[in-house]
């Protein structure tokens, strides 16, 4: 799997890479229309290529365009993961191994010719103008457009600010420190919908096709949700009734691409029967166990983050050695994530049971008189550093402070 570092410049900021291939589809080309010479590859898990999927499904071209959808998990293993429908023409096990027929730059959608073995396209916004009027001759919706010539103009301004403020500034915000761009294009969005069911002209067409379910939970790019902006969920529940639509959308696959698998260890007793195992070693079992239910090599990991609080008397990089007793090659690089109980958000590991009691002054001597020890997971663990407060105290106080009562926070 490649570094996320390839999309940075060199201040840090997203870059998004060119798409290679923009050849069209039109009479006395190179890759002229003609029913069942193309093949669409698709990820159901990705917005860019479930909008190409769409057009297909509105255009009415399922009988014309062939489909394929690849599994939302790249692993080395063999899988049948409900949803996906293999590669028809070479039975390729990666999208990856189509693109070295083509060119080593890999991503989803591509719009593949069968005749001269090659990628046509593999820009979305160019794959939709291609559905859209290049097989009127076979489609079953030849009479619907996505792109009304009256609404061209409006519809071209509104993706270019829409592309670059949330489709594409998710990718910016998900990289970045500040996510403001982004819920700015939201409420922009938000605004315009206040008095029109669609983006352009009160009519659907290709500028209402944004689908990104993953901004909230891949990218954490949550100062808001979708139900933070009303018109916006109206809008999205509107596109999902019209017909077809509905059908394309597998939220398996998109929830799936984001967390391939949850792990975790039984939870012991403060000083049970779990108490002989380190934060590292129980870590690692649900790193095991969390591999081999995904079918995923440990060879093609990219990085390891793994919560941890009480971190004393555990050796050096805990993340590390969790890591390597999961048989996580020594090269790939591991971080330990300390934000006290949200640690476990990343993935968390803990042995209280193994935090030591410590004698802070014997450091320097203890020259006379009764010495006292100090209990490593109330200070440490349990007690807030700011105010000196246990954590169940502040608990009580926030809830207090805010309203929160416990139905509230059992949500």
């Amino acid at each position: 799997m490649s570094s996320i570092l390839k999309w940075a410049n060199e201040k840090g900021e997203f870059v998004r890479q060119t798409s290679s291939f923009r050849n069209y589809i039109e009479k006395g080309s190179l890759h002229p229309p003609q029913a069942n010479r193309y093949i669409l590859y698709i990820s159901l898990a990705c917005p860019w290529a479930h909008r190409a999927l769409i057009a297909r499904k509105l255009k009415g071209l399922e009988d014309c365009i062939g489909l394929s959808i690849v599994d939302y998990l790249m692993s080395d293993q063999e899988t049948e993961t409900p949803g996906c429908i293999p590669d028809p023409l070479y039975g390729s096990k990666y999208l990856k191994d189509l693109y070295l027929r083509a060119d080593p730059n890999y991503k989803v959608p591509v719009l593949w010719d069968r005749e001269l073995n090659t990628i046509v396209n593999n820009e979305s916004s160019e794959i939709i103008r291609i559905f859209n009027h290049a097989f009127d001759e076979w489609s079953s919706s030849k009479d619907f457009t996505l792109y009304p010539e009256k609404y061209s103009k409006d519809i071209d301004e509104m993706n270019t600010w829409i592309y670059d403020l949330i489709n594409n500034g998710v990718y910016k915000a998900g990289f970045a420190t500040n996510q403001d761009v982004l819920f700015e294009g939201l409420d922009r969005v938000e605004e315009i919908l206040m008095n029109a069911e669609y983006l352009v002209g009160g009519v659907f067409t290709e500028a209402d096709l944004r689908f990104e379910p993953v901004y909230f939970g891949h990218f954490k790019c949550n100062l808001k949700s979708l139900r933070d902006y009303p018109n916006i969920m109206k809008w999205t529940k509107r596109i999902m009734a019209i017909k077809g639509i509905k059908e394309t959308v597998n939220m398996e696959h998109i929830k799936r691409v984001l967390i391939a698998a949850a792990v975790r260890t039984p939870v012991g007793s403060f000083c049970g029967q779990f108490s002989s195992l380190s934060a590292p070693e129980l870590a690692s079992v649900a790193i095991k166990e969390a591999l081999n239910r995904s079918k995923i090599s440990p060879d093609i990991i990219d990085e390891v983050f793994l919560g941890h609080v009480l971190s004393a008397n555990v050796g050096q990089l805990p993340a590390k050695q969790a890591a390597l007793l999961a048989h996580i090659p020594a090269s790939v690089p591991c971080s330990n994530i300390g934000k006290v109980c949200s640690s476990g958000m990343k993935g968390g590991m803990e042995s209280m049971s193994n935090c030591p009691f410590y004698s802070p002054e014997m450091r320097s001597g203890a020259k006379y008189g009764h010495k006292t020890f100090v209990d490593g997971v109330q200070r440490d663990g349990l007690t807030d550093a700011a105010n000196g407060k246990l954590m169940g105290e502040c608990a009580e106080i926030t809830a207090e402070e805010y309203q929160i009562g416990r139905k509230e926070q059992v949500k």
